[in-house]
């Protein structure tokens, strides 16, 4: 086991770290100090007047030594209660993660960046794991930048909310679970080779899902409504008991193969006649209509695809506004437009 620290920016004692009276009262101090398997407990708010950069030690997320940071409630404990990190329209980064590996960051809040709220500007940063995290109203992305991303991230229960970019951005081979990202000027969630599972995203500019590259994407019992495409994908991707509704454009746009399972697509933004009847009575789906903009799917007639022929219950239902629905699918997410404020606790 490593050692304990404390941060709290109300503290007014030795400001060594070693207690809560006597804790740091700048999470930047921590994160010069911590080594791997060190635990920091950090409380209350602190506003910043540059970047929490994070350019002195790496965890080992590999032997099971990551460094920790924790957020608390006032009186120390952990029961979801977020610290916060107020970028005040001054701090280009809340926390600016640069080069460093092995970080765990449980219950942080990262808002009011002028450019990206948990960042990574000079480099890419491996194996962090955000747990019910906060990122919202910065004016860049909630996470990543458009350069540099966290590579094999693992993001649970967090939520990128009004960013001037996208939400989640550059996810490189990571991992998403029951996160949301709603009313970000851009893309909901952008990257490639990325894994998004029970994720809910709506009301994003741009679309909800970006594929960025032909890495293979998994998008597994997502949610997706209101986005200008719900989901614009590359190469081979599986999209899996998941729904597509409301979208600007198109529900599901492909320049590549798509294996898809489960899934209910309704594209509201059209009034004509549906366009699309998959009959999965084949691997490769029988398509009907023109496969254009405002069809509910765009792409090759040979592009989507029924692993299972013939099962009962694995089809994808396609509808447009004014018409019928098809081969409904039962037991698919519905959109839990959560309110703003504190994500669900999670242990």
């Amino acid at each position: 086991m490593g050692a304990t620290y404390y941060v709290d920016p109300a503290a007014s004692g030795a400001n060594n770290g070693s207690t809560w009276t006597n804790a740091w009262t700048s999470v930047q101090s921590a994160f010069d100090a911590a080594d791997a398997g060190d635990l920091v407990y950090c409380r209350g708010t602190q506003v910043l007047a540059a970047s929490i950069d994070v350019d002195t030690n790496a965890g080992n997320a590999a032997n099971g030594t990551p460094i920790r940071f924790v957020g608390c409630n006032a009186a120390g404990a952990n029961d979801g209660t977020r610290f916060v990190l107020n970028g005040n329209a001054t701090a280009a980064y809340c926390l600016n993660a640069a080069e460093k590996a092995g970080y765990i960051i449980e219950n942080f809040e990262a808002t009011g960046a002028t450019a990206d709220g948990f960042g990574c500007s000079a480099a890419t940063p491996d194996y962090w794991t955000f747990l019910n995290c906060y990122a919202h109203d910065n004016g860049g992305n909630g996470w990543a930048d458009a350069s540099h991303y966290f590579a094999y991230g693992l993001f649970i229960g967090c939520r990128a909310h009004g960013n001037g970019a996208s939400g989640f951005a550059n996810l490189y081979l990571g991992v998403a679970v029951g996160c949301d990202a709603d009313d970000n000027t851009l893309y909901g969630f952008a990257g490639y080779g990325m894994t998004c599972i029970g994720c809910a995203v709506w009301g994003n500019t741009n679309d909800g899902f970006r594929a960025t590259s032909n890495y293979p994407v998994v998008l597994w019992q997502c949610a997706v409504d209101d986005n200008s495409d719900g989901m614009d994908l590359r190469g081979l991707s599986a999209v899996l008991a998941s729904r597509i509704t409301a979208s600007g454009s198109v529900g599901l746009r492909s320049a590549g193969t798509v294996l898809g399972l489960w899934n209910y697509l309704r594209n509201t933004s059209d009034t004509s006649v549906p366009a699309l009847l998959n009959t999965f009575k084949g691997v490769d789906t029988t398509l009907t209509g023109t496969g254009a903009a405002d069809d509910g799917y765009e792409g090759a007639a040979s592009g989507l695809l029924n692993a299972v022929p013939g099962a009962m219950g694995m089809r994808t239902s396609i509808a447009l506004q004014g018409g019928s629905l098809l081969q409904f699918a039962r037991g698919l997410p519905t959109i839990p437009k959560r309110p703003v404020g504190r994500m669900p606790i999670h242990a």
